[in-house]
């Protein structure tokens, strides 16, 4: 047995150290692979960039494969922590596109599926850069953006008449009063009539 131990212990330091010194090409039938114990041959998704927002359609097929898809996961993941992102369901637009019979019939299209058989995909996620992400804060201090909260707000006042523009004092409450007008440029104190 210990024969065995022996025997596993050099071959994985033999593969483990072509693959460091292979990083970027480091390739079994062409599906990129890495090394989890070498940092250098992980790679990450798509790149989020501070503020983005994705568009959000629960009954798109394609919404749903960008959570496995290396190339759209990560952007997604730091978008849904952006507040702005949420602004999208205060329109009344977002759920006439879930109704849309073309979303809808793309869930028979076979080729909505293709990230699912994609080897990548998996070699992928089987690598610990796939999970980096998570321990980015930026993402997470998206969340107490009050920029983000400001587009929140202006969404769903812009639904019933009125505008919103950040107060140039926040600890003023009159200054956040004053700062919702209606869309004929009032502000919302004073009488429409």
């Amino acid at each position: 047995m210990t024969k065995f131990v022996k025997a596993a212990a050099i071959a994985a330091t033999i593969i483990l150290g072509a693959t460091a010194a292979n990083a970027q090409s480091y390739q079994i039938g062409g599906v990129r692979i890495a090394n989890p114990i070498d940092s250098a041959t992980w790679w990450d998704g798509a790149e989020f960039v501070k503020g983005d927002t994705v568009a959000m359609n629960f009954a798109d097929p394609d919404f749903w494969m960008s959570i496995p898809d290396p190339e759209k996961h990560s952007k997604l993941h730091g978008a849904i922590t952006n507040p702005a992102t949420w602004a999208q369901f205060l329109k009344v637009q977002t759920y006439a596109n879930m109704m849309d019979l073309n979303v809808w019939k793309k869930w028979t299209d076979v080729k909505s599926y293709d990230v699912l058989i994609d080897p990548q995909t998996y070699a992928y996620w089987m690598q610990p850069g796939a999970f980096e992400h998570l321990l980015k804060s930026e993402r997470y201090a998206q969340i107490a953006n009050p920029q983000a909260y400001g587009i929140l707000l202006d969404t769903a006042l812009n639904n019933v008449g009125y505008t919103f523009k950040a107060p140039s004092d926040l600890f003023s409450p009159m200054g956040w009063v004053n700062s919702i007008t209606a869309v004929s440029g009032t502000p919302a104190t004073q009488s429409d009539s």
